[in-house]
């Protein structure tokens, strides 16, 4: 006969594996003399902008936003003449827009919380900040706020202002389909945030 000792079972508290933190990356994107950073590829020779507000994805300031929306100057940083601008496109490429404002641009103040210019999402997509532009909709008054190429975008509800949920070490976003103005769709599903692009 086996001791009864043979058949005790030590029982020990399931342990949850910690989320993985998001990783945040700050790019500069132009050296201290105006040129575009090492590192970085210029994508397009852009036309003339006009700048006057601050970049809602830069962590310091003196990076700017400037229109039309179609120049894709949203990030752009400011060159030592006030006018030469160098202007982000995907983060995770690298890939920069030199544009340039006729006036000289003013000095600006960074916002208090930045969003990010750029996601890296849980499920692969790889998502850029929305600048401008008509997009689709849905009945649930979700609007686009990120483009992710090949996979569904990153939604906010029409009037809330934070797009990413930061409020733990692993962040994350709310994505979905669009489609007409009143098309119904599922409610949107939360992703985790794997990297976080900023403008420094």
């Amino acid at each position: 006969m086996l001791d009864a000792a043979a058949f005790t079972v030590t029982l020990f508290p399931t342990v949850k594996p910690k989320p993985t933190p998001t990783k945040v990356v700050t790019l500069v994107g132009m050296a201290a003399d105006g040129t575009p950073a090492p590192g970085f590829t210029v994508r397009d020779q852009g036309g003339s902008v006009e700048c006057s507000s601050a970049s809602i994805a830069a962590v310091r300031d003196d990076i700017v936003s400037c229109s039309p929306s179609a120049a894709g100057a949203d990030v752009c940083w400011v060159g030592p003449d006030r006018r030469a601008l160098v202007c982000g496109g995907l983060p995770w490429d690298k890939t920069i827009t030199l544009a340039r404002s006729d006036a000289p641009v003013p000095p600006t103040t960074k916002v208090a919380n930045p969003t990010p210019w750029g996601l890296e999402l849980a499920n692969g997509a790889k998502c850029r900040l929305r600048n401008g532009g008509s997009w689709d909709g849905r009945a649930d008054d979700y609007v686009g706020a990120y483009y992710c190429p090949d996979h569904d975008p990153v939604l906010i509800k029409a009037g809330d202002e934070a797009i990413v949920d930061n409020s733990g070490p692993m962040w994350t976003v709310l994505v979905g389909p669009l489609g007409g103005a009143d098309e119904q769709f599922p409610p949107p599903e939360r992703i985790a945030v794997t990297v976080a692009y900023f403008a420094g």
